[in-house]
């Protein structure tokens, strides 16, 4: 059985977003293993992990510093702020797939999602799918060609607008052979935000590109709707359950759908502080340490 991992994507710590994390990470098939991915760029972050919740969670903890590590142009130049966001989310998977090769496939899954059914049966059905890459919202350029995101993509070579690949990245699934392929043509120079330059890219290495489930040629058959709503070509994806802004605005009732987004408090709450309190603070710096001498991150081939 192919290895399949489940990053949960935050920026902050504390009892409601453990408890989203939990929500997935109690009921996965066998064969999916999550992890707590959690940006520690800022130094509040690395305060609010506990002695007991590095224990009790899988936690995958990364930086800015880290991954400018890696060996690509993109990793150092691209920057538009300290975060990941906008446009490098990209970065995390490569990073992970560095430092725990044994995954076959990782999921990408950031916090502000909630699906209205059991996750188990999420990623069980998607474990049929040989797609090397699966998102939402999947359309080519020539059917949206004003999003803004276009404007910053630069490949090594013209591409027709039928080539150029929009997907609405907030949750997506790479394999091995996409962040491969993905990697090797940050090496030849491609640029732009991550919602246009990996799913071109993988089309690109004639991989297979997958929609979860809304609409258009992408969906596989069966699947039209049938794990999110949107309205594919609009700006914000509105209306229907997996929007860009400002939330979710239908949510059908006879069938789970992935909500998108679902916004929470990011601040540091009582059950956390209390918990800090009795436990001590995990000792972030040395986690990070590691991660920044291990040669894996620095590898110029992977």
């Amino acid at each position: 059985m192919k290895k399949t991992a489940v990053l949960f994507l935050a920026h902050s710590m504390n009892a409601e977003l453990l408890r989203r994390f939990r929500l997935i990470a109690d009921q996965l098939p066998g064969g999916v293993e999550a992890f707590f991915a959690l940006d520690a760029t800022r130094t509040r972050v690395c305060d609010r992990i506990s002695k007991k919740l590095a224990r009790q969670t899988n936690l995958f903890i990364f930086s800015r510093e880290i991954l400018s590590k890696l060996p690509y142009r993109r990793a150092r130049e691209e920057w538009r702020g300290r975060s990941v966001v906008p446009g490098l989310q990209d970065l995390v998977p490569q990073l992970f797939r560095r430092l725990n090769p044994e995954f076959d496939y990782i999921y990408f899954v950031e916090y502000d999602i909630l699906y209205t059914g059991e996750w188990k049966n999420f990623f069980a059905h998607f474990q049929e799918s040989d797609a090397s890459f699966l998102t939402t919202s999947i359309a080519p350029k020539s059917e949206v060609p004003v999003w803004e995101h276009f404007a910053t993509f630069q490949p090594d070579r013209p591409l027709p607008e039928t080539h150029i690949i929009r997907g609405f990245m907030p949750i997506c699934r790479y394999s091995t052979e996409g962040l491969l392929a993905l990697e090797e043509r940050y090496r030849r120079g491609w640029r732009g935000h991550h919602e246009v330059l990996v799913p071109t890219a993988i089309l690109d290495a004639g991989l297979k590109l997958e929609d979860f489930g809304g609409d258009g040629s992408f969906v596989r058959k069966g699947n039209e709707n049938r794990f999110y709503t949107s309205s594919r070509l609009a700006e914000n994806f509105a209306p229907g359950s997996f929007v860009f802004i400002p939330g979710p605005s239908e949510v059908p009732r006879d069938r789970p759908v992935l909500m998108h987004p679902c916004k929470t408090s990011l601040g540091l709450d009582l059950r956390t502080l209390i918990d800090l309190i009795f436990t001590g603070r995990h000792d972030v710096a040395s986690t990070l340490s590691k991660c920044l001498s291990d040669p894996r991150v620095s590898a110029t081939r992977s």
